[in-house]
């Protein structure tokens, strides 16, 4: 029994040896289906198996063509400039299919027109040169003082308001207009408030005797009749204990102010008696409330920064307080570092990281609308940080920009 099987086993491994060797393509390896040959040219004719619906074998025929001639497709490119079915019309202005701005996609229709400035600038001081500070004037009777709008010292921007007197000749003034101008129509009855100013004092008369003798910062507050709600100045001494102050040193109303009436206007005045002498500088004129919960309105110009013309805004800018003497959220004023024409620029230095503006206006102007366009225009020059420039064309709160504001006359001072 063990013989026969194993002649068997011979038996058929032969057989198989001999049948691969005898069919053409006893291995299986062959590239075509049995029975179906290809015909044709210019195209491939394949026994695929990337697709098969049994099996794992189907019939492919694929051909290619190379394209003769233009694309028929005008813009199969997609490289065309404006959006289909859109076009412009009109002259002196420029249009785009626009990408800097969209509300969906990634598109937008964009006018823009630019104009050729003709006549004079309506803006008196629109080239910053004035040499007084805004709303302040200089007066009194001494004939040998020197009154200056000064850069030597300052507390808070570049300037400061400086007197020196060196002669018992008469009095010597800086007086402001009305540091309230636009907002007595906001601020309510009975609101309290403290004001003062900052000074810096170096040589002058000490225990003064009379007021003749005193250097003093006056505030007075009118109704619109113009009555003084206080019935008297407000007189604030500057120290004079000493000839020379040790710093910046604040004079301010020892107690709240507040008035039943609507205060119309606040003035004030730095001003040396008749007989005082030496230097002071006065700086940082501030209003701050008393009142919880209530606002009492802002002085324009308190830090004497801005020339003719010209007023500003920055947090808390005329409140007057007492760590700017090292660090000051904003520095903005008047400069001769550069200068596009003339001397003087304005500069604008933001020293903090806070999510906050700085904004400088220029007073009420008045002019003839007589239809034409106008045209509102600055030169720049700028000192950013790293990659702001970029931002400022995607985040306007990186950016500098115009605002225009019209006035009726019926609100405040000038008539917001």
């Amino acid at each position: 029994m063990k013989t026969i099987m194993k002649v068997v086993v011979f038996l058929v491994a032969m057989l198989t040896l001999a049948l691969g060797e005898i069919l053409p393509n006893g291995g299986l390896e062959g590239n075509m289906p049995n029975y179906w040959h290809p015909e044709g040219t210019d195209a491939i004719l394949e026994w695929g198996t990337d697709a098969w619906r049994t099996g794992g074998h189907s019939l492919k025929i694929a051909r290619s063509y190379t394209a003769v001639g233009d694309n028929l497709y005008q813009y199969g490119g997609l490289e065309a400039d404006v959006p289909n079915y859109w076009f412009h019309e009109g002259a002196d202005a420029y249009f785009a299919w626009a990408t800097d701005e969209s509300r969906t996609g990634g598109h937008s229709l964009k006018i823009a027109r630019t104009y050729a400035a003709v006549g004079d600038n309506l803006y008196p001081n629109g080239g910053l040169e004035a040499v007084n500070p805004n709303y302040w004037n200089t007066g009194g009777s001494s004939s040998s003082a020197d009154i200056a709008w000064a850069t030597d010292e300052s507390r808070t921007g570049g300037h400061s308001l400086k007197i020196v007197k060196t002669n018992s000749d008469g009095t010597a003034i800086w007086q402001s207009d009305d540091l309230y101008r636009y907002w007595s129509c906001f601020v309510g009855q009975n609101v309290g408030m403290e004001v003062g100013a900052w000074v810096k004092t170096q040589g002058v008369n000490t225990s003064p005797a009379n007021d003749g003798e005193k250097i003093q910062v006056i505030y007075n507050f009118y109704s619109a009749a113009g009555v003084n709600l206080l019935g008297a100045p407000l007189a604030l001494d500057v120290p004079q204990v000493d000839a020379n102050s040790d710093g910046w040193v604040e004079v301010k109303s020892t107690d709240p102010i507040s008035f039943p009436v609507t205060v119309d206007s606040i003035t004030v005045s730095f001003q040396f008696g008749a007989n005082a002498t030496g230097t002071v500088w006065m700086d940082d004129a501030f209003i701050r409330n008393t009142t919880e919960d209530e606002w009492v309105g802002d002085f324009f110009n308190p830090n004497v920064d801005v020339p003719t013309g010209w007023f500003y805004w920055w947090p808390d800018f005329s409140y007057g307080k007492a760590d700017w003497d090292t660090l000051t959220p904003s520095n903005m004023g008047v400069t001769t570092e550069y200068a596009h024409t003339g001397t003087q620029s304005l500069k604008i230095v933001e020293t903090d990281s806070e999510n906050d503006e700085v904004t400088v206006n220029y007073d009420i102007t008045d002019f003839v609308n007589d239809g034409n366009p106008l045209m509102i225009s600055a030169w720049m020059k700028a000192d950013l940080p790293a990659g702001m420039a970029e931002l400022a064309n995607t985040n306007g709160s990186y950016a500098v920009g115009f605002t225009v504001t019209w006035h009726d006359g019926t609100g405040g001072a000038d008539g917001w």
